[in-house]
């Protein structure tokens, strides 16, 4: 009986392992632990739609090593009734920690990525943070915390600030690499915004924290996957503005 066991929890290792190199599901607005396996790419486009605004982002993603993959991000909106680039981002992500148990993958990563904006009066943006996640047969959890910093030779400068999110989600299909997949998931997404300054001195009245819920859903077939949910502000506290609802969708494959 023992040895059954024993076979039984290489075997589910080994399935998941193979299953999660192939596509790993990962929030579509939070962020997840999961790198590409060496050598892989992962092209792919989000669009987000909300009040008043569409972005699109072109996405291409790159396993330089088994724990280590880089990308690049391009963005494009609609900000000023017409189609716009609006910058170029380059991103990485090492993942440090990795725990196999029966059915289950436990991930730990630490990620980091600065965007160049196009505009010389908007900032550009550095991100350094963690992100954590557990993926298993039927249910899954992700979570993760990122610094927000903003870079600026103008007088007026925007408060950098804290995202963080927690994810559950679960697994509506029975798992199979050669049958399309799907998992729900629910994200609770806030944000710390620290107080702006002009000519390095702090604005009044300028920080707040603001929080949303989104449920989501990830649909793989193979190597493609296809997430897609909504946004919902629910709260705000001081002086920064409460999310809007928006849509978002995302198509990527991995080769």
């Amino acid at each position: 009986m023992f040895g059954i066991k024993k076979y039984f929890l290489v075997f589910s290792v080994i399935f998941l392992f193979g299953v999660v190199q192939n596509y790993a599901h990962e929030p579509i607005y939070g962020n997840g632990p999961h790198v590409l396996f060496k050598g892989g790419f992962a092209p792919g486009i989000t669009f987000q739609s909300g009040s008043g605004f569409v972005e699109n982002e072109f996405n291409l993603e790159y396993g330089l090593m088994a724990n280590f993959t880089i990308g690049t991000d391009l963005f494009f909106n609609n900000e000023a009734n017409s189609y716009n680039y609006n910058g170029i981002k380059l991103k990485g992500k090492y993942r440090f920690y990795t725990k196999f148990s029966r059915g289950a993958m436990l991930q730990f990563a630490a990620l980091g990525g600065y965007k160049f904006s196009k505009e010389n009066n908007k900032p550009n943006i550095v991100n350094i943070g963690f992100a954590a996640g557990r993926e298993a047969v039927d249910w899954y959890w992700f979570a993760s915390a990122v610094y927000v910093g903003k870079i600026t030779n103008e007088i007026l400068k925007p408060g950098d600030a804290i995202n963080y999110d927690l994810t559950l989600g679960y697994r509506v299909t029975k798992l199979s690499y050669y049958k399309p997949d799907l998992v729900i998931f629910l994200e609770f997404i806030g944000k710390h915004q620290f107080s702006s300054k002009s000519s390095n001195v702090l604005i009044d009245n300028s920080s707040g924290n603001s929080w949303a819920v989104a449920p989501t859903l990830m649909f793989t077939y193979r190597n493609y996957a296809l997430r897609t949910g909504v946004e919902f502000g629910i709260g705000k506290s001081g002086y920064i503005i409460k999310p809007e609802t928006n849509f978002k969708v995302s198509i990527e494959m991995h080769i």
